[in-house]
């Protein structure tokens, strides 16, 4: 589990325990962590907690986020990094694994790290019992299921949703695949080639929705001509039909037009042919001649993919019935194909659209390289010009907050460059190994701190007194320290050995269930403290 602890302002000291997931701090009420300081907006960032990372998103505050010094909107916090809200800083930390054998009598027993016998004297004990500096805010303890006072049930681990498995599934094996591309070619190139698919798919499937649009509009079309054919036919031939002259019946005219399969006069009564009189009184096998008879109305249908047929009556007087009644129909079917798109029509204009696309598509890939190339280039040349004249500020005025972190992480490095840092390193490592060969030798809680209250070796017995682990004392050091009366004794040890360098200094300190004696004595190296050597000696141990 992870804690975020608030360093400065009024609330100083408190942890707050952090969930899976969204965690939105702010001052009301309704933010999972509440932050009482004036310039904490209401709801100011979320702090987004997964397995792998942990993410700050600044809810566009009034006074902003900042991590390592630089405004960021949305980055990735990594273990050891502060980041602030106005004026108030925070960081992420371990929450205390504190373990618990007896609740009632407040008491936690030690950790037993290799074969070094416990002591009880040194034994983690909850906030609250006695010798805890007043003034300083509670701290949740773990083993007591409790945050801010009130008690919670654990949350059991949950399986990852669709979403979470969906993103894993393009961190871990997508999009591997996709950088991999960047490292065999150069980049531009991969970026040109992710253009030039984007215009071929898109214009391609472009096509179909076009097609699909042309084709119902020469059917429509197709439809209404194949019945002003029809109606044509009727007409021409209506007089012969009224003076029942056979003979008279012509479709010639209709089977010139450019399409036409079949133009014929269908009699009513028995559904043969009337003309032309080559198929007369022949009897054809077309579904669309019985269907329009039944219909007794004009008539217009797709027979298949590229065939329309349509029907109109031809009406005479009925003197029994005293109305016109269809006593011949003008049956016209009608080939679409000649009007339909052609392969070669179809290629011609994918390849107008392709071409009009890659005019286009060239621009954009022109101003989205350039938009890549700026910052990374500005970068470079500010680095640069850093190196030669010796100056420690990169300025990055992209909102990408990436691009930021990195600025941000740059400039640090240009800092502790210029300032000499490097020249330390060694210096440091010879003071950390002569440390831990100091401790070994103490058989009591023992460890050194440097000036700039880092933990530079600790024994097993002072882990269990700072209740914490060493990895955390080591990382953050002085403020892993969970016991804060223990944490002000040894920060007042190291100002009065600063100040006089050749003297042991010691406090005693009441622990509740027994008193200790801490000892400090400044290893001194060009006249100034190169770090501080602690023993702490147990002087009585409480009853029972």
């Amino acid at each position: 589990m992870w804690s975020l602890r608030v360093l400065n302002g009024p609330q100083a000291g408190q942890l707050f325990n952090l969930k899976s997931g969204r965690n939105v701090v702010g001052r009301s009420s309704q933010c999972d962590i509440k932050l009482m300081a004036p310039g904490v907006s209401k709801e100011h960032c979320e702090v987004y907690l997964n397995k792998e990372k942990i993410l700050i998103v600044d809810l566009n505050s009034s006074n902003g986020t900042y991590v390592n010094g630089t405004r960021v909107q949305k980055t990735e916090l990594r273990f050891g990094e502060k980041f602030s809200l106005h004026n108030i800083f925070l960081d992420i930390v371990p929450t205390p694994q504190l373990r618990t054998s007896t609740v009632a009598n407040n008491f936690v027993p030690n950790i037993n790290h290799g074969n070094a016998a416990p002591n009880p004297m040194y034994q983690q004990q909850p906030l609250g019992v006695a010798g805890a500096h007043p003034g300083v805010n509670s701290i949740p303890q773990p083993h007591l299921n409790l945050v801010n006072g009130q008690k919670v049930v654990p949350e059991e681990d949950k399986k990852p949703d669709l979403k979470e498995r969906v993103e894993e599934y393009f961190n871990k094996v997508v999009l591997p695949s996709v950088y991999k591309l960047a490292q065999m070619f150069e980049f531009k190139y991969v970026l040109a080639g992710f253009v030039g698919i984007f215009i071929f798919v898109v214009t391609l499937l472009s096509l179909f929705p076009m097609i699909s649009v042309t084709r119902d509009s020469i059917q429509g079309e197709a439809r209404k001509r194949t019945m002003s054919l029809a109606r044509a036919l009727a007409e021409t031939n209506k007089k012969a039909i009224d003076e029942n002259s056979g003979a008279s019946l012509n479709t010639y005219s209709i089977e010139r037009e450019e399409g036409v399969k079949e133009a014929l006069i269908i009699n009513r009564n028995d559904g043969t042919v009337m003309a032309p009189a080559t198929k007369s009184g022949r009897t054809l096998d077309i579904p669309f001649i019985n269907e329009a008879i039944r219909s007794g109305r004009e008539l217009v249908k797709s027979v298949d993919y590229t065939t329309i047929a349509a029907a109109y009556p031809i009406n005479k007087y009925d003197l029994d019935r005293q109305e016109a009644v269809p006593i011949a129909y003008a049956i016209v079917i009608y080939d679409i194909s000649t009007l339909a798109f052609d392969q070669g029509v179809i290629i011609s204009l994918f390849m107008q659209n392709l071409i009009i696309a890659m005019l286009i598509g060239s621009l954009l890939y022109f101003f989205l390289y350039k938009l890549i190339e700026f910052p990374v280039a500005s970068l470079n040349k500010q680095l640069d010009l850093a190196m030669r004249e010796k100056n420690e500020h990169i300025e990055n005025t992209f909102l990408f907050p990436p691009l930021q972190a990195l600025a941000g992480n740059v400039s640090s490095l240009m800092t502790r460059y210029l300032h000499g840092d490097h020249k330390e390193t060694a210096t440091l490592k010879n003071k950390d190994f002569e440390a831990s060969m100091l401790i070994q030798h103490f058989r009591d809680p023992a460890f050194a701190i440097s000036p700039n209250r880092k933990i530079l070796n600790l024994n097993s017995n002072f882990e269990s007194l700072a209740q914490n682990s060493m990895d955390n004392l080591m990382m953050q050091g002085l403020d892993a320290i969970v016991d804060s009366s223990l944490k002000l004794n040894i920060e007042n040890l190291m100002e009065q050995a600063s100040q006089m360098p050749n003297q042991i200094h010691q406090e005693e300190l009441d622990m509740g269930r027994g008193s200790i004696l801490i000892r400090c004595h400044a290893v001194i190296e060009n006249d100034q403290p190169s770090y501080y050597l602690f023993s702490i000696i147990p002087t009585k141990e409480g009853d029972g």
